[in-house]
């Protein structure tokens, strides 16, 4: 029984699940109550049938999970009368109950045998509770913490004790956690800050929690110039809020966490205690900084690409009129050159009373233009791009130069002269003035008759040529140290001073391992699979690849041909059910409306509103929305949009998902899917969906929208079951989200390989995933580009 004032870690259906014996199938019951020699002499010095068989069954389940059950014969009925049968023979088993010192006689004997020891509240006690506030101080969640404190208990061999015990062990932990982060709070902030933090909260004049929820909600300009003004108010004040959250020594995790809490409570921020609250805003304003200047890097990037098309689109055209308005202007040459044969004209009359009355009949440009057609040349596209650039003065004014302000660069490999003159532009235009140093070297030749006329540069479209070449170069060769797409990978590694104290207490035995010694057994492993796969090649074992010629440099894969497929006739017997039948079933199975609460917890729960609420998922699910719902449904729309916006968030969704998934893993036929027996397969991969809002995620991709936008929805997959999803843009590349979908995966279902298609490879996966225990097995659709470079 859980404690009712102390902290919520499981759910009820999950403490059942963890504290009553488990449901064995009839190969379960084989395996798990099968004894060895060992075993099997204790169980022949116990007297009594009964006792026998009480034995056998709770050490099958102690051997399934290390926790002492309080079991009644009613549970375990079926269980003990398989094991009097296969074991004992004969007959039956009668009602019994043991008594407590028989229960405790009885599992003495089996945590002897299982090298376990029993939860001793003296002796375990504070070296758990030392382990979760450590541990508390990487990520301070309950859940996380209660998994922890399983895996410190299995690791030292001591049985999981009851449910009111690590309820009541967790919440003194993070009780200490947030003590101590108070104390150090009061010691690093300054009186300013306190004062700058009690502001945001206060309903006065100036910046508010909804200007900081608030901000950007796309990448046009008045939407970045909002966010610009957000990072301004907030700039003055980012030293000061760093230096505090880098001596709390606060984890990443952890910064996400108290972060998330202020959009989570908003308005009821102020119930809490105000060094709670400070902590909170704190880490807040943190991610909030880091998000306003992803946003306002992004937003940079897009519009110099954006203006870089549209100067290409400008100049193709700019460069057709021209060509044809030369071809119109033909007739006026004859004019022209009329002039230099006019009888009319003084000989003695100076050149520019001539060149006056030929401007009459053209203009300059445009006889400039008609030579070059006489000529067959044209203007190169080069120049109308470059006109176009000097058009663009209001946006570089008023938007591109304010960012680039914002914005801190880092050289890369080769970038050490275009850093420099970034960081020289950044000073020059802080104070106000023009461009006075600009290194020319930095000019491609095919710009030079552009930018430089007579030894003299063009301030602005310099200033462009820059600009264009930070956006390009931040693929690796430019960083922004403050920006968590842009920033090297060094910066994100843990420092070398750390790094043995967190090697120390982690419980990931291969980061323990000396790295050379883990590289030297890897390459020993992957050199015998390689003779391995060849010796099978070469003897025709392995018939999924075909040799092309008889050398044996080159192969290809089986190509099945074309078969009719022909249904199971099992499913010609099953009626169709209507999806909203389906969905009250697996409500009624799992209860998993019980998740879809109210944002206000004093109002009623989902379960009120279930029509309401399965007539908003299926429209959802099916892209027709809530309006769409409510033209073909008795339910109104305005009905239908308050029902979503109180009961659906990304937080109740991920709930519901979690307890069908969990309950889904529960059923016997669940393992039947898996593809290797003994590991549990998953994917990921994107797809693409084309949106009509726009917001910071949206991104044009002519591929897969056409002249739209859209967005790439990142999915988790494991035996048909979704576990987790994540949305991105759809310019980001997917192998950057594989392992948060992994690792944020909190249902029952976790998978030991992992496969994706190529764009979710990138350097770091195949060493990051295997290191925490994945294996990474991607799909490549051109394998053979790929081998030479994986081997």
């Amino acid at each position: 029984m859980a404690i009712k004032n102390e902290i919520t870690i499981l759910t009820r259906a999950e403490q059942a699940n963890l504290y009553s014996p488990p449901i064995f199938s009839i190969e379960e019951q084989r395996l798990y109550f099968s004894l060895n020699d060992a075993e099997l002499a204790v169980f022949r010095s116990i007297r009594l049938r009964a006792h026998r068989c009480y034995f056998v069954a709770i050490l099958g389940y102690f051997k399934s999970k290390p926790v002492i059950l309080d079991i009644a014969y009613s549970q375990v009925s079926k269980d003990l009368m398989f094991i009097s049968k296969e074991l004992l023979g004969g007959k039956g088993l009668r009602p019994f109950t043991p008594s407590q010192k028989q229960k405790d006689r009885l599992y003495a004997k089996v945590l002897d045998l299982a090298g376990y020891h029993k939860w001793d509240e003296s002796q375990h006690f504070n070296s758990l509770f030392d382990h979760l506030v450590q541990v508390g101080n990487a990520w301070l969640e309950p859940r996380y913490l209660f998994d922890t404190a399983i895996e410190f208990l299995t690791s030292h061999s001591i049985a999981i004790p009851r449910y009111t015990v690590l309820q009541r062990l967790i919440s003194r932990a993070m009780q200490q956690v947030r003590k101590d982060l108070a104390h150090q709070l009061n010691q690093l902030t300054s009186p300013e800050l306190h004062v700058f933090l009690d502001s945001i909260t206060a309903i006065d004049d100036g910046l508010s929690l909804n200007q900081l929820r608030g901000g950007a909600k796309s990448l046009t300009v008045p939407e970045l110039k909002k966010e610009l003004a957000l990072y301004h108010q907030l700039a003055p004040w980012r030293t000061q809020i760093n230096g505090v959250i880098d001596g709390l020594n606060l984890s990443l995790k952890n910064r996400q966490h108290f972060g998330e809490l202020i959009n989570y409570y908003g308005s009821k921020l102020k119930r809490f205690k105000r060094a709670q609250q400070h902590l909170w805003l704190l880490c807040h304003l943190t991610e909030r900084i880091q998000l306003a200047l992803e946003r306002l890097t992004d937003g940079f990037i897009y519009h110099i690409r954006k203006q870089q098309e549209a100067a290409n689109t400008f100049a193709q055209q700019a460069v057709f009129l021209s060509w044809q308005s030369a071809a119109d202007n033909v007739t006026k040459a004859a004019e022209l050159l009329h002039l230099f044969v006019d009888e009319n004209i003084d000989d003695n009359q100076p050149f520019s009373v001539v060149r006056q009355q030929a401007l009459k009949v053209m203009n300059d440009r445009d006889i400039q233009t008609l030579c070059l057609y006489l000529k067959k040349q044209k203007r190169t596209v080069e120049e109308y791009q470059w006109q176009h650039y000097d058009e663009q003065c209001n946006l570089l004014e008023q938007l591109l130069r304010q960012v680039f302000l914002c914005l801190e660069c880092e050289a890369g490999k080769g970038s050490e002269a275009v850093v420099a003159q970034l960081q020289q532009m950044q000073t020059e235009i802080a104070f106000g003035g023009p461009l006075k140093t600009m290194d020319t070297s930095l000019i491609p030749k095919k710009h030079l008759p552009w930018l430089v006329k007579q030894d003299n540069v063009n301030p602005q479209r310099y200033e462009w040529l820059l600009y264009r070449q930070l956006t390009s170069r931040l693929n690796g060769r430019i960083y922004l140290p403050n920006v968590t797409k842009y920033r090297a990978l060094e910066d994100d590694l843990i420092p070398q001073t750390s790094q043995d104290t967190l090697l120390a207490s982690s419980t990931l035995d291969r980061l323990k391992q000396p790295a050379e010694l883990l590289l030297q057994e890897k390459q020993h492993r992957l050199e015998s699979a390689l003779k391995d796969v060849a010796l099978h090649i070469d003897e025709g074992d392995n018939r999924n690849v075909i040799m092309k010629n008889r050398t044996g440099t080159r192969w290809r894969l089986p190509t099945k041909s074309a078969t009719s497929l022909v249904n199971n006739p099992f499913f010609k017997r099953m009626q169709p059910v209507g999806i909203a039948d389906v969905l009250r079933y697996v409500e009624r199975e799992t209860g998993f409306m019980k998740c879809l609460t109210h944002v206000l917890p004093i109002q009623k729960q989902g379960f009120t509103h279930q029509d309401d609420l399965l007539a908003i998922l299926i429209a959802n699910a099916t892209h027709r929305g809530v309006y769409g719902m409510a033209q073909i449904s008795d339910r109104s729309y305005e009905h239908l949009s308050t029902v979503q916006a109180n009961y659906i968030r990304p937080e109740t969704l991920h709930d519901a998902s979690d307890v069908i998934n969990n309950a889904v893993a529960a059923l016997p036929i669940f393992r039947h899917y898996h593809i290797q027996e003994d590991q549990l397969h998953a994917s990921a991969d994107g797809q693409k969906f084309e949106t009509h809002l726009e917001t910071f995620k949206t991104r044009y991709s002519s591929k897969y929208f056409g002249t739209n936008k859209g967005i790439t929805a990142m999915t988790l997959v494991a035996n048909h079951s979704a576990l987790n999803a994540r949305i991105i843009g759809s310019n980001e590349h997917e192998s950057h989200y594989i392992y948060d979908l992994l690792q944020s995966n909190s249902s029952e279902i976790k998978p030991d390989v992992l496969s994706t298609d190529t764009h979710g490879v990138n350097h770091v996966n195949f060493a990051l995933l295997d290191l925490c225990g994945y294996s990474f097995a991607p799909r490549y659709a051109q394998f053979s580009s790929v081998i030479n470079d994986l081997f």
